[in-house]
């Protein structure tokens, strides 16, 4: 259950990066 609860929250933290570089490349781009 605690090793679930870890993935999922990795998961989560991988798309916020995710996000967050893209908006730099969007920000650089402008």
């Amino acid at each position: 259950m605690f090793s679930g609860h870890m993935k999922l929250l990795f998961q989560r933290n991988s798309v916020i990066n995710e996000a967050y570089r893209i908006k730099i490349v969007l920000t650089h781009l402008r």
